[in-house]
């Protein structure tokens, strides 16, 4: 056939980026800086932002609870769009970082702003207190006080709202304003 070479077609292949020890159920490929528990799969032990594979080696990555950790973000996205033709990353929201729970070892602050994602520092209420003003007739009068957020919220969201986050991945939680999500 002169020299024409028809590609076979190729075999779609998933990765989870930084798995854990609750790796993605439909992930071929799994990969995390640390070890963990023994994979069911092939395991690959890497640092997200710099990832051993080639261009477009994969149909799907996911990337769940990982883009808040590293040093850049921007660098990690970037990342992911070299290696798979689609993606899905997940963070937990301004909302969930800022307020509610607020992990010491979270860099960022993962927002979606016009269908782009965006990084800023935490802003944490919830390690200390909060100014509250309550106004009444309508703004006349403003008393000032002091409430401790985080001692009451944090506990209780730990316990009821991330409970419901069994599987990493794209399965839905019942509180999406929780959760930065990003399709690729």
């Amino acid at each position: 056939m002169g020299g024409s070479r028809q590609e076979s077609p190729r075999m779609p292949l998933c990765l989870d980026v930084g798995c854990g020890d609750n790796p993605y159920p439909d992930a071929d490929i799994l990969c995390d800086l640390y070890v963990g528990k023994p994979k069911d799969r092939p395991f690959v032990v890497c640092e997200a932002s710099h990832l051993p594979f080639r261009g477009k080696a994969f149909s799907s990555v996911n990337c769940v609870a990982v883009m808040e950790h590293v040093e850049s973000p921007r660098a990690l996205l970037a990342e992911l769009r070299r290696v798979a033709e689609h993606g899905y990353v997940e963070t937990p929201s301004r909302l969930l970082e800022n307020v509610f729970i607020g992990w010491k070892n979270h860099k960022w602050v993962i927002v979606k702003h016009n269908d782009r994602l965006c990084s800023q520092r935490p802003k944490r209420l919830c390690f200390g207190w909060v100014r509250l003003r309550s106004f009444e007739d309508f703004g006349r009068s403003e008393d000032e006080f002091m409430v401790p957020l985080g001692l009451f919220v944090r506990p209780l969201a730990a316990r009821f709202l991330l409970k419901e986050r069994v599987f990493k991945g794209r399965a839905r939680s019942r509180f999406p304003p929780l959760f930065t999500r990003y399709s690729f």
